[in-house]
């Protein structure tokens, strides 16, 4: 395991034929669904709601296991792990939500701090000691978002876009090989989302990331991803660049009822 990410070896996400049934029905949260992604890549997944991206997105990072098929990173077929192993799997996958999981009443700082708890001993944990590296680390992780002047602030003074600014600061503490997102900006105006976008684009590409969005805007998934995934009802309908995208493409992962690709 301690060579999963080491190494010159390109990171690659590999899914095979997974399939997410819920308990004591016939629903499939996912179908079937075989992708590969590569470093480099930066994926935004588009669907309607319940079409199953938020599933997708937790069976990468092995919080949801399939029901049927492999999740494979780096030649590790990582649903067949143990939870000791898996932990050690998520140490190296940022991961930003759309609710932020922020600690509201703590500072930015120890907010932000918390993304290197994976990899230190739990009694440090539990104790707050941090050492001045681990400390250097974090308050660069908050530069990089721009919320320098915001360190010392409790979370629960901040706007929306800085809490999820200060959610993509604790995910980089963890030094990530794969960022995934699930709706990060669906609860943030456009102009914050496009910030929010821009950033995690400009961190992608200084990181060389792989890079995973589900993002119910498909303005945004045409302006910033380099592929674009479309699921519908758990299935894979459309996989391809964004200049590939058209209002027939919008049609058949939203319906005729969904609006229009230009809304």
């Amino acid at each position: 395991m301690n060579e999963l990410f080491k190494g010159d070896n390109l990171t690659s996400i590999t899914l095979n034929n997974i399939t997410v049934s819920f308990p004591n029905t016939n629903t499939k949260a996912v179908d079937d669904v075989s992708l590969t992604f590569t470093q480099g890549e930066f994926i935004c997944i588009l669907g309607k709601s319940g079409a199953g991206k938020s599933t997708l997105i937790r069976c990468i990072n092995g919080l949801q296991r399939p029901t049927n098929g492999e999740v494979i990173i780096n030649d590790v077929q990582i649903n067949a792990l143990s939870e000791e192993h898996l932990r050690f799997v998520r140490k190296h996958i940022g991961m930003i939500f759309q609710h932020f999981h922020l600690l509201p009443r703590l500072s930015v700082l120890t907010n932000v701090l918390t993304g290197a708890f994976g990899r230190r001993p739990a009694w440090k944990n539990l104790l707050g000691v941090f050492q001045q590296d681990e400390l250097k680390a974090a308050k660069d992780a908050i530069d990089s978002v721009e919320l320098t002047p915001q360190t010392n602030n409790r979370v629960d003074r901040l706007s929306g876009g800085q809490k999820q600014r200060v959610g993509i600061a604790r995910a980089l503490l963890q030094q990530p090989k794969i960022f995934l997102g699930d709706e990060p900006v669906a609860s943030l105006d456009p102009s914050t989302s496009n910030v929010i976008f821009t950033l995690l684009k400009q961190i992608h590409e200084r990181e060389h990331l792989i890079t995973v969005i589900n993002v119910h805007d498909v303005t945004l998934a045409k302006r910033y991803a380099t592929r674009i995934i479309g699921l519908r009802e758990g299935k894979v309908v459309f996989d391809g660049k964004p200049e590939q995208f058209t209002e027939q493409t919008f049609e058949t992962i939203y319906g005729k009822q969904g609006g229009s690709i230009n809304e």
